[in-house]
């Protein structure tokens, strides 16, 4: 099983990459990327755990297309910003030497809150959700460990409209949902997704976790079937993000809107 490590919320707007980017006149996605190598070595790291062990610059370097002098400034860079020498500056704060004991209590909290949510949404009728989203990083990881005990339904093989080098994949990803929402959005003149963003992602993986791709197919037929959600009636709220949000994806695979 793959290890895991943890990263904060704000991590990829944070504004220290714009001050190491300057500094080693390279690009801020380049800079995050070379930091999330230098977290997953100090991560792997069994003898000091937080501490860079054997981190080889000419792989980084070759893996991101970058010269090894550009990989080299940017972590010269980063010394008293995300680095101390070899060992990531803030790692005891945000890493923890191993999994709270709080674990089994907040995975039944959440199960609570799914079994909440969808009384709540068999009582709302077809009103349209407007609530903010509360999907979180940490939402997603119980709802991947809900998977992993059986508690939850794994996804089957994506057959979206997928070009045939994605049809082998073995799992729904993101990725797969975006392009056939896409598809859809096309038909129906609805916005299409340009970014995946880390918060669409995240919360696209706990929806993931949470349902299997049958109920995503018939999520995206019911809003096609649908003159509400397609915006027939003049309501114009069914976005990527409206329907992803944990209330609206349970709605509309219940069919609240179908009329």
């Amino acid at each position: 099983m793959s290890g895991w490590l943890r990263l904060w919320h704000d991590m990829p707007t944070d504004p220290k990459w714009r001050t190491i980017a300057r500094k080693s006149g390279q690009r801020i996605g380049d800079v995050i990327a070379v930091f999330n190598f230098i977290l997953v070595n100090a991560s792997e790291n069994a003898a000091e755990r937080g501490a860079l062990s054997a981190f080889d610059i000419e792989d980084v370097a070759s893996a991101l297309d970058l010269d090894d002098k550009d990989v080299q400034a940017i972590i010269d860079a980063m010394q008293g910003k995300v680095l101390d020498g070899d060992r990531l500056a803030g790692w005891d704060k945000r890493q923890p030497k191993r999994e709270d004991s709080t674990a089994s209590e907040r995975k039944k909290a959440w199960k609570e809150r799914q079994k909440n949510a969808a009384e709540r949404s068999g009582t709302q009728g077809n009103a349209p959700d407007t609530d903010t989203d509360t999907d979180t990083d940490t939402e997603y990881l119980e709802a991947k460990a809900s998977c992993a005990s059986g508690e939850a339904r794994e996804p089957e093989n994506p057959e979206f409209q997928l070009e045939a080098e994605q049809q082998t994949v073995d799992r729904l990803k993101p990725e797969h949902f975006v392009e056939a929402w896409n598809d859809l959005a096309g038909r129906i003149a609805k916005p299409k997704i340009r970014a995946l963003t880390p918060e669409r992602r995240t919360r696209l993986k706990a929806r993931i976790a949470g349902y299997s791709l049958d109920e995503f197919r018939e999520v995206l037929g019911n809003i096609e079937n649908s003159a509400f959600l397609r915006g027939d009636k003049g309501w114009s709220g069914c976005t990527f993000d409206w329907v992803t949000k944990k209330n609206n994806f349970q709605k509309i695979l219940e069919g609240n809107y179908n009329a």
